[in-house]
């Protein structure tokens, strides 16, 4: 069982600095497709934001191309306080087809 992620563009929108203006982040729209409690997929996606955070001034990497995707287990991290995270990094699914 995986969680897919749907691209659908590449645009991006500035987070900023309230009372400066200073970019610290991007955000790009997606769309997760989740399971529900019963463990069954869910029939439509959740529209997701992905954050890309800026490292040295730059983001920390381009926007994600169009495409389907599925978490990486980068994804996630254990809290301050011992709580699981996630934060999203997207692998790209292979799309080859089996001859």
């Amino acid at each position: 069982m995986t969680i897919r992620v749907t691209v659908k563009n590449t645009d991006l929108r500035q987070r900023t600095k309230k009372g400066t203006g200073e970019i610290f982040a991007y955000e790009q729209q997606a769309y997760a497709w989740l399971f529900g409690r019963d463990g069954k997929p869910e029939e439509y996606p959740e529209k997701i934001t992905l954050t890309i955070w800026m490292r040295e001034g730059k983001p920390e990497h381009p926007a994600y191309a169009p495409g389907e995707y599925t978490l990486a287990p980068a994804s996630f991290s254990v809290g301050e306080y011992g709580s699981l995270q996630c934060s999203p990094r997207l692998l790209p699914v292979s799309t080859g087809s089996k001859s």
